[in-house]
């Protein structure tokens, strides 16, 4: 499972700039500090729990949230901007 690199919202082309990764609903407000390794981000998550990853765009307000359920862990790397969930 991974975020889009980019998102068109009609208007124009926006790049993937931000993530962020909750246990569980996003509505439940618990979000995840990853870890930093080497140029990553990585969150370790619980594979009995349904985390919830947010993929954010620039300069639009709009985002995806994609189900990580049964993931082991996600990884967000800086250039380009990526982000998957890997069981």
């Amino acid at each position: 499972m991974s975020c889009p690199p980019t998102f068109s919202d009609g208007h124009g082309i926006h790049k993937l700039t931000k993530v962020m990764v909750y246990d569980g609903p996003v509505c439940m407000k618990a979000s995840l500090v990853p870890e930093y390794k080497k140029s990553k981000e990585v969150w370790v998550l619980d594979t009995l729990r349904d985390p919830s990853v947010v993929c954010a765009y620039e300069k639009i307000p709009h985002y995806i949230v994609l189900n990580a359920k049964g993931a082991a862990y996600c990884e967000r790397t800086t250039a380009p901007v990526q982000v998957k969930c890997m069981p």
